[in-house]
């Protein structure tokens, strides 16, 4: 599935697309299931204060920190554990593909929990 994600170059564009026309200066983004980190670049590129980069796996959220470290956004943007995030303000919300459904299944008590602090 991750692999078709990746390969799916009308769907990234779009969703870069769509990021890009948002004005997100001042606001911090949060996007479930980050992956690759390209919709969490892209959030930064379109002026977000802060990204949190939720990823279940540690490899890829390794891969993700170092990503953002490359790309030399990593001051605003970070990658992080569902269970290991700590918000004191409301979010933009990105979910999509297996984790709306891997949210849903093992993280939603949390991120519910994270959800009512924010607003």
């Amino acid at each position: 599935v991750h692999r078709l994600m990746l390969l799916d170059k009308p769907r990234t564009e779009w969703y870069m697309k769509t990021i890009s026309s948002l004005n997100l200066s001042h606001k911090s983004v949060l996007d479930v299931g980050a992956g690759s980190g390209i919709l969490s670049l892209s959030a930064a590129s379109a002026g977000a204060k802060h990204v949190h980069a939720v990823e279940a796996a540690p490899l890829v959220g390794r891969a993700l920190a170092q990503t953002f470290k490359t790309n030399k956004v990593d001051g605003s943007v970070h990658a992080t554990k569902v269970e290991d995030l700590e918000l004191d303000e409301k979010v933009l919300t990105r979910t999509t593909g297996n984790a709306a459904y891997l949210a849903f299944l093992f993280a939603i008590d949390r991120i519910l929990h994270l959800s009512a602090r924010s607003t």
